[in-house]
């Protein structure tokens, strides 16, 4: 169960990296970026509704960090991945300004790879223990 788990923050930064890029309005830098991909297939949806998504996506980004760091016990991907949805929610409701979107949505994908190879880091540490010669 827990191995199914611990692919939210990853799955939370991609996602929202994802559905910035379908949000030209919101997000130009990345729209470009989108149409290559082939993202552009939701710029019909209304804005508020990629928003809300993207909103979600953030959200899902946040547990899954809390979760990675429970596993690993790391601060720094954590206190990443948690300023960067704070700035993302700041840039959203008090002040729209894309940079602190833009900073956002690229500490989510900063805070996923710190996860990663944190947990990474982690296994091997935990492999080594257990395949350690008992005394």
């Amino acid at each position: 169960m827990e191995m199914n788990i611990r692919f939210l923050d990853k799955a939370g930064g991609i996602g929202a990296f994802v559905s910035a890029m379908a949000c030209p309005a919101c997000f130009p830098l990345f729209s470009v970026l989108g149409s290559i991909l082939g993202v552009g297939v939701l710029f019909p949806f209304d804005e508020r509704t990629v928003i809300y998504i993207f909103m979600g996506f953030v959200v899902i980004a946040l547990i899954g960090n809390s979760i990675s760091f429970a596993h690993h016990r790391k601060l720094i991907p954590l206190l990443t991945g948690s300023l960067s949805a704070l700035s993302i929610f700041f840039g959203i409701f008090l002040s729209y300004t894309a940079a602190f979107l833009y900073a956002g949505v690229i500490g989510l994908l900063v805070a996923a790879v710190l996860n990663f190879v944190e947990s990474r880091r982690c296994e091997k540490c935990t492999v080594r223990i257990k395949n350690a010669p008992s005394s």
